[in-house]
């Protein structure tokens, strides 16, 4: 298992598109420190609190010229729905459809097929929705 990279660790470089606009993790590193929130989806109660407290403290994180972003596997369309069902503002969100940041960190795991199919009795395909 790759060593997932701790609070203050710059991680590799890598392109994503950030509320819609492609760029680099260096580039983003070059106008500040970036804060990276990988989470499951906008279908999972608790990453919903996690990008709601992320947004309440982001104007004050802003102030001091941190970036925040919330990286899920979801689609940009999925993302846009989190974004408004969370109401967010001022925390921006990146698709990483095929896993391949969250690959490079180690920070992806595999889903028991029971659990997959319990959560499709509630109306969730996690295959559908990430990959």
């Amino acid at each position: 298992m790759k060593s997932i990279p701790v609070t203050g660790q710059k991680v590799p470089d890598f392109a994503l598109e950030v509320n819609g606009t492609k760029t680099t993790l260096k580039e983003l590193y070059s106008q500040g420190p970036v804060v990276l929130t990988f989470y499951c989806g906008g279908w999972c109660p608790y990453c919903i609190l996690e990008l709601k407290a992320w947004e309440k403290l982001s104007p004050k994180l802003k102030e001091l010229g941190l970036t925040v972003i919330g990286i899920s596997p979801e689609g940009a369309q999925e993302q846009e729905k989190t974004r408004q069902k969370v109401g967010l503002e001022t925390v921006s969100l990146a698709p990483d459809a095929d896993n391949s940041m969250a690959h490079k960190l180690g920070l992806v795991f595999t889903v028991h097929p029971e659990v997959k199919a319990k959560y499709k009795e509630f109306g969730l395909d996690l295959e559908a929705s990430q990959g």
